[in-house]
């Protein structure tokens, strides 16, 4: 049986990313499923990873319980960690292709942004909504792309912070081939104003899951 994207238009679906924040296996499992019976089917999925000390959350799920349970779908790890440099290499290996650091979780975005690359990932910087937008060119060309973050991360369900679509559209002036992903409070009434903000991409947690799932 199918499910349906959230109630949007079909030329803003192309761009959502489903975003699991999940406390068991039996949730992940459960959520996994959604994004795969999805039409239209999502180009990928991000898994969130939240370890209690650079957010006030924890998720469930170490790189190897997801390696082993072959989710066989492609899939980007955003780690909401303290010290990210000590858990990417690990996500690497059990599948992630794009690799979302903070850059308020590390003391050197470049060399993790490099070292992500190494590894074999695309690294995507997220910044939350009081860290600058303002960046050094040269990390610019070590990353794949920016996550916004609508929200302050670690939970699920917020509303989105004020001002967040301007941060959107004032970085794509100053960097207009730049993708922008933007992550939190992320729903229908919202989505068409990112994208003509300049978003590319639009994660969406309980907006996606949360949703009344039927055709338009």
């Amino acid at each position: 049986m199918s499910v349906y994207m959230p109630i949007l238009p079909k030329n803003i679906k192309k761009y959502v990313i489903p975003a699991l924040l999940t406390h068991s296996k039996g949730e992940f499992l459960r959520d996994i499923q959604m994004v795969k019976n999805a039409r239209p089917k999502a180009k990928l999925v991000q898994l969130d990873v939240c370890d209690g000390k650079f957010v006030d959350n924890t998720t469930w799920g170490t790189p190897n319980q997801v390696k082993n349970l072959d989710i066989q779908m492609s899939f980007e790890v955003h780690l909401m960690v303290k010290n990210p440099e000590k858990a990417y290499k690990q996500w690497i290996e059990a599948g992630a292709s794009r690799v979302v650091f903070h850059q308020e979780a590390t003391k050197d975005p470049m060399s993790l942004a490099k070292a992500i690359k190494a590894a074999g990932a695309k690294p995507i910087i997220a910044l939350n909504p009081d860290t600058s937008i303002v960046l050094e060119p040269l990390i610019l060309k070590e990353i794949y792309g920016i996550l916004m973050m609508g929200v302050h991360p670690g939970f699920g369900g917020q509303p989105m912070v004020g001002g967040t679509i301007q941060r959107v559209r004032t970085l794509r002036k100053k960097h207009p081939r730049l993708r922008i992903g933007v992550d939190g409070g992320v729903n229908a009434k919202n989505a068409q104003k990112l994208l003509d903000a300049g978003a590319t991409e639009l994660i969406m947690g309980s907006g996606f899951f949360k949703n009344n799932f039927s055709k338009n």
